[in-house]
């Protein structure tokens, strides 16, 4: 191979761009309450002593509605009812469960009262 193929000058270099300087500001500022900070949940909560699991939790929180007397009930709705709720609940705003219970209260007084 001849030498003159293998010179430097005839290799392109692109230029490169100008180095920035760095300055000794911090990459974020410290915000009181941070959720990383120990002893925080995610959440910036203060984490329990005793912590449960979640489906614990989750069914001590049912026994606890069951004994206030509160019932679950599930329903299918068509799509169009289902749209109208939430449209009627971010109205409101209120949960679906606040709106469908200020129904049913609304129309159980207009039905079940007595004229007179």
């Amino acid at each position: 191979m001849p030498d003159v193929l293998n010179d430097q000058s005839l290799i392109d270099t692109k230029p490169t761009a100008p180095k920035t300087t760095r300055t000794s500001k911090p990459k974020s500022v410290t915000v009181k309450g941070q959720a990383y900070l120990p002893g925080l949940s995610r959440r910036g909560r203060p984490r329990k002593k005793n912590a449960l699991e979640p489906s614990a939790r989750a069914a001590e929180s049912r026994k606890k509605r069951q004994a206030t007397g509160a019932k679950r009930i599930e329903m299918m709705l068509p799509p169009e009812i289902a749209i109208a709720l939430d449209a009627l609940a971010s109205h409101f705003k209120e949960s679906r469960v606040d709106v469908v219970s200020r129904l049913i209260t609304k129309a159980a007084k207009r039905t079940l009262t007595t004229p007179g």
